[in-house]
């Protein structure tokens, strides 16, 4: 690891360290060849400009098993969903079938 925007090689590991984690729960890495720097990034006239991160982070194996389950989930949200959509107009048609007929407006066309 280097550091070229000034930050602390204990800030540094840390955040490596919370990169990695994340990173695991999609992915397979090698985190003994993980190289994570803080650079400066060189403007066009030679200047430093903001810093940069950068991370080289060997990928073994994508963790297909959890995109998979990821979308199963979304699929099922997105049924219940609809499930839900179609009780509600349902409920709502069965209202008006069992709606009592309003006695008054029977009794007045009954006398026209």
């Amino acid at each position: 690891m280097q550091d070229r925007a000034n930050v602390s090689a204990d800030f540094l590991e840390l955040m490596k360290q919370e990169i990695i984690e994340v990173i695991k729960k999609y992915i397979e890495v090698d985190e003994t060849s993980i190289d994570v720097r803080m650079t400066n990034k060189q403007n066009d006239d030679g200047t430093n400009g903001a810093p940069a991160l950068y991370a080289n982070i060997p990928i073994l194996n994508i963790k297909d098993d959890i995109v998979r389950e990821k979308n199963k989930e979304q699929e099922i949200k997105k049924e219940e969903n609809n499930n839900e959509g179609e009780k509600i107009e349902n409920n709502e048609e069965t209202k008006e079938e069992n709606e009592p007929i309003n006695e008054e407006n029977t009794e007045t066309s009954n006398n026209n």
